[in-house]
């Protein structure tokens, strides 16, 4: 059995990846567009080999991604944008992320929020 043990995180400004800011470039034009993908309320309408997301439930406009930096590596990071924000990348005007970072040495895991827990070091077994 797991326990939920978290450990703190670190906010730190995180560069985005060319391969992400093409992948939320390409959800700006579909966003722009009206395409039902970004209407529709989804974790995982809009895909891309490393990324996938979608519109969060709630009807608040937000979206909701996950992304595996270095071809998938685990933990990934887990992120809200609004359509804003997500413009305010494709146009390049934005090229990194303020995420909360699990401390453990060499951890991808990457968050919009604080207290989310990273998969691989805040869980321990029992």
């Amino acid at each position: 059995m797991r326990r939920r043990e978290p450990k703190p995180k670190t906010r730190k400004p995180t560069p985005l990846p060319a391969d992400l800011q093409a992948f939320l470039a390409e959800v700006h034009g579909r966003i722009e567009a009206g395409d039902e993908t970004t209407l529709v309320e989804s974790d995982d309408l809009l895909q891309c080999a490393n990324a996938y997301g979608g519109r969060c439930v709630g009807g608040n406009g937000e979206f909701g991604f996950t992304y595996f930096p270095e071809s998938s590596a685990r933990p990934g990071w887990e992120f809200v944008l609004t359509a804003a924000e997500i413009g305010h990348i494709a146009r390049r005007a934005v090229t990194q992320l303020e995420l909360w970072c699990c401390e453990a040495p060499g951890c991808t895991f990457r968050s919009s929020l604080q207290d989310d827990t990273c998969r691989v070091h805040d869980w321990v077994d029992e």
